[in-house]
């Protein structure tokens, strides 16, 4: 055996016999993309409503940039209800 061959020397990784799942369960990545599309669909939104940019879509618009953020309350509530923080395997 060489010095510096961390391969051999069992050093350079960890055997386990634990099966590796998911990091999150289909319904946190569900409701992760969720919150994710309504918030970057509300910033475009919120910055046309403010600057008047709308035209005589103005109010509609407005109303779409309040539905859609009043939309992402119950999204946040649901994904702290349902968070779960993935566990470690000991053996």
């Amino acid at each position: 055996m060489t010095a510096g061959n961390n391969i051999e020397d069992g050093l350079a990784y960890a055997s386990t016999d634990a099966i590796a799942g998911p990091a999150y369960t289909m319904t946190a990545r569900a409701l992760h993309w969720t919150t994710a599309f309504l918030v970057l669909s509300v910033i475009p939104l919120g910055i046309v409503a403010a600057n008047d940019w709308g035209g005589s879509m103005q109010d509609v618009i407005y109303d779409l940039h309040r539905s859609v953020g009043v939309a992402i309350v119950p999204v946040i509530v649901l994904r702290l209800i349902s968070l779960d923080t993935p566990t470690i395997a000991t053996t």
